[in-house]
């Protein structure tokens, strides 16, 4: 990006040194969360409730498949 270009609010910003990379923070993650919760929803509730279980609880495929009665994965 040519940052000598642009005007921020009118004023040139030729003599302005701008970093290359915004300051470290929390919107990444907070976009993630948000785009991960999104898609977690458009699941069927079966199928959410297994990977809520596996990925934010813990739980193995092991107890998974014993709580749900269903065989375990080879």
């Amino acid at each position: 990006m040519d940052y000598q270009a642009l005007k921020l609010d009118g004023v040139p910003t030729a003599n302005v040194n701008l970093p290359e990379c915004s300051r470290p923070d929390h919107t990444d993650s907070t976009l993630d969360t948000s785009l991960i919760t999104e898609a977690l929803f458009q699941l069927k509730p079966e199928h959410r409730m297994v990977i809520v279980r596996a990925y934010y609880r813990g739980e193995s495929i092991a107890e998974l498949a014993d709580a749900l009665d269903v065989p375990r994965a080879r």
